[in-house]
């Protein structure tokens, strides 16, 4: 786990990193992000459960980096992509996510050991690339969820962070608020979780982003397209409108 900044009373951001980098490597990547909220908010960077090869972007320049994490286990992962790719059910109805979620809920239980149990430890969820299926799953049991109850994560979430996301949500949730479709797949209600979605215009998996971007309540949604690729937001074009619009959001909603 990295914390970016010293300790202060700042509402803090729980940062997802995407599959084959880690906490560190994700904390570079959002360098400009982070120093456009650096007076507004804390972001705190956790590693994935399973470790695994370096993954898309990482060479040349985090090399010496490891070791590497992703939040899905591999077969799951392909599991799901070729699901997908078929149009079939997801989750794939033959798929036991046990393991895959109960690693990614240790992560969040480890949390609490320096954060707390309160569900309102942390303000805000970000997610970047294919880890932004697992945040989707964490805010989709959220809303499932009623209040007084304890979510999967421990945690409610004020608002989320989406950036190039793909993968549809993780299922976590197993309320009564779910409807089944008739085919042994899950079909929740949309995510109405105040959230910022950013789709790069040039990323090679724009159409997932946009696919995910589906599974969200627009009245709850804001959607950033940006001229770029796959990749965290940089250049001050980016991240001026980014950090505006996040503000914008949070500025409307009560994060006490």
């Amino acid at each position: 786990m990295t914390d970016c900044s010293p300790k202060r009373d700042l509402p803090r951001i729980l940062c997802f990193h995407g599959d084959g980098t880690n906490a560190d490597i994700f904390y570079s990547q959002t360098r400009v992000i982070r120093n456009a909220l650096v007076d507004k908010f804390d972001l705190v960077y956790i590693n994935g459960p399973f470790e695994c090869d370096p993954g898309y972007g990482v060479s040349p320049f985090f090399d010496d980096c490891g070791p590497y994490f992703r939040w899905l286990q591999a077969d799951d992962a392909a599991a799901i992509a070729s699901s997908r790719q078929l149009d079939g059910p997801y989750p794939p109805r033959e798929l036991n996510m046990e393991k895959t979620t109960r690693g990614i809920l240790d992560v969040l239980r480890d949390l609490e050991w320096e954060f707390g149990s309160d569900e309102r430890a942390f303000a805000g969820i970000m997610g970047f690339s294919s880890s932004a299926g697992v945040v989707a799953g964490i805010l989709q049991d959220q809303c499932t969820t009623p209040r007084g109850r304890r979510t999967k994560s421990g945690y409610r979430f004020s608002f989320s962070i989406l950036i190039n996301g793909h993968g549809l949500p993780l299922e976590f949730s197993d309320h009564d608020s779910e409807a089944g479709t008739g085919d042994g797949s899950v079909k929740a209600a949309k995510i109405q979780v105040p959230t910022l979605l950013t789709c790069g215009l040039r990323d090679e998996w724009l159409c997932e982003s946009r696919k995910l971007v589906e599974s969200f309540d627009v009245k709850y949604s804001t959607i950033l397209d940006l001229d770029s690729g796959h990749e965290v937001p940089t250049r001050p074009e980016h991240v001026t409108p980014f950090a505006q619009c996040l503000l914008k959001i949070t500025d409307a909603i009560d994060m006490q």
